[in-house]
């Protein structure tokens, strides 16, 4: 190759390619831009959220206390409807606290279905509170408290009352509250209603969780 060509195909070899210099001072710009962003800008390019501050924490611990707070209330309200349109020899925990209470019906009809509702309403709130996940966990935590509920419903079945209590384990009649289990299954009713009540609960405790969730400072994904 002649002297003048190999002249600039060196030159055009050098624009093309940096120089080590060149490479070492790019990567020293790159170092300086990382250093320079602000502390847990990496955090949230790698999770894809936002930083969570610290007014981000106490308005979750706001929305996980409302929530608590519901689901105890709730709680309440179903014993309620246990002592006043039921006897309290229904309750399983009779066993534990002996007490004798003539019902007086104060829900009327509701009463019989009502405490599908609160259950599903009441523990979804409180695992929701418990757990403070994102919308995709508090879905999930609403479907799953409902499938609980639909299940036991389902077990009092004639058709599967008889081939579930078969299946419970023998130490179950040592143990207070336990030991109802069989007759939970034999002797409960299967009601439709319940499953509608269960269902309607699920989506009381969705919407709930939903109006008390953290916002403004930060979002809930």
């Amino acid at each position: 190759m002649h002297k003048k060509e190999r002249f600039f195909s060196k030159m055009q070899f050098g624009l093309l390619v940096p120089k080590p210099l060149d490479m070492e001072m790019t990567a020293s710009r790159a170092r300086d831009s990382r250093t320079a962003q602000p502390a847990g800008f990496m955090d949230s390019m790698q999770t894809g959220t936002e930083p969570c501050s610290e007014s981000c924490k106490a308005a979750l611990h706001v929305s996980g206390t409302i929530r608590g707070l519901l689901g105890v209330f709730l709680l309440v309200l179903g014993l309620g409807v246990y002592l006043l349109d039921r006897s309290w020899q229904q309750l399983a925990i009779a066993e534990v606290i002996p007490l004798s209470l003539s019902p007086s019906p104060v829900f009327g009809t509701l009463g019989g279905s009502l405490p599908s509702l609160i259950h599903v309403c009441a523990f979804a709130l409180l695992t929701a509170a418990l757990l403070r996940g994102g919308t995709r966990l508090n879905q999930a935590i609403c479907l799953g408290w409902l499938s609980v509920d639909v299940a036991f419903e389902l077990g009092q079945h004639a058709r599967f009352a008889e081939p579930i209590a078969k299946t419970v384990p023998a130490w179950f009649a040592h143990v207070p509250i336990f030991d109802r289990t069989p007759t939970y299954f034999l002797s409960g009713t299967f009601d439709p209603l319940d499953l509608l009540f269960a269902a309607l609960g699920a989506l009381t405790a969705y919407l709930l969780i939903v109006k008390t969730r953290a916002s403004g400072v930060c979002h809930e994904v």
